[in-house]
């Protein structure tokens, strides 16, 4: 039975606010004691790769700054999925993140008919990263010597020039493809696994060319095996501002990049998010992973709410989806 207080309104109120109080107060008290344990994230990148490389660098840093043990998991392949099913399986209370670019978040939902996993109901977003720009990547000593020679033999014969990727999907196959179209011309895409047996493929005469990442290529640019053609840029970057962009270049105007950002399970406690947002984002804005940034070739977007990586998630599944449709690629 409801009990009347002696002013004759219900006591319910009270009670609800009690309860909303005492609510507030444990997710505050969650946050402060955030981390308690060990915390895993989960990427989807092989081991070598530019986002590994960089991120490593975070989960270093993180360590110190949580005072507990953090470590990266690296669970590459299947176009993100596998790291992706894992993130939405771990318990929400922060201690398992992920890694998720958007090819995960924005492209792979357009890809599958039967996608395992949904970014905006099984996943919590936490805050963008950084992202990177791609370079047009060929060998150092191959018969491309200009953007016009390769775009040239592209067009001689269907298939002749070959590129690779990571992912299908990806970024980069989107991008490829689209380059493609723009020249129209037909190349053949030959996916991979590991980034490093395709930078060597690309040196020896195997494979024509891929978009990559200045910390993934720059190893063989430096030993004298790789060439930086072009950056799919619509201006030159910071981090090689001799490498003219593709219509600098005398290609098709054309812009391609890829940005990563940090997920939860979704349910993970709003203040725990916050904190983790907050944490992330001041350890990035130190000198010592900004001068790991630029080293990598990589541009901080670290300082958004996780409501803005909700947004920038929307607005890119918009352009991805209608660019998949142009593009006609698919998931074999």
């Amino acid at each position: 039975m409801l009990q009347i207080n002696r002013g004759g309104h219900s006591a319910l109120p009270r009670v609800i606010l009690a309860a909303a109080f005492a609510c507030l107060a444990c997710s505050a008290a969650c946050a402060q004691a955030f981390p308690s344990k060990g915390v895993r994230i989960i990427s989807p990148y092989p081991a070598g790769s530019g986002p590994d490389q960089m991120m490593r660098a975070v989960v270093e840093q993180l360590t110190t700054a949580w005072k507990q043990p953090v470590v990266l998991d690296s669970r590459p392949g299947g176009n993100g999925i596998p790291a992706m099913e894992a993130i939405k399986a771990a318990p929400p209370d922060g201690h398992t993140l992920a890694v998720a670019s958007d090819a995960q978040l924005a492209i792979n939902p357009f890809l599958y008919r039967a996608l395992s996993y949904d970014p905006h109901t099984d996943l919590a977003p936490v805050t963008l990263l950084f992202s990177t720009p791609f370079y047009l990547v060929v060998a150092a000593n191959g018969a491309y010597r200009t953007l016009p020679d390769l775009i040239a033999d592209a067009r001689s014969a269907p298939n002749k020039v070959s590129y690779g990727t990571l992912l299908v999907g990806s970024s980069t196959h989107l991008g490829s493809e689209l380059f493609a179209s723009l020249i129209n011309a037909q190349m053949l895409f030959v996916p991979y696994r590991d980034p490093q047996q395709m930078m060597i493929n690309i040196a020896k005469g195997d494979l024509g060319w891929t978009f990559s990442t200045v910390a993934t290529a720059t190893p063989m640019v430096d030993g004298g095996l790789l060439r930086f053609l072009a950056v799919a840029r619509h201006s030159r970057t910071s981090s090689l501002p001799e490498v003219p962009t593709m219509a600098e270049a005398g290609g098709p105007e054309l812009e391609v990049k890829s940005w990563l950002s940090l997920v939860a399970p979704r349910g993970t406690p709003t203040d725990v998010i916050a904190k983790i947002n907050k944490d992330v984002i001041g350890l990035l804005a130190t000198p010592s992973l900004q001068d790991r940034l630029r080293s990598f070739g990589f541009t901080s977007e670290a300082g958004g709410t996780p409501e803005y990586l909700t947004k920038i998630m929307r607005e890119d599944m918009a352009r991805n989806g209608e660019l998949i449709k142009r593009t006609g690629a698919s998931v074999q």
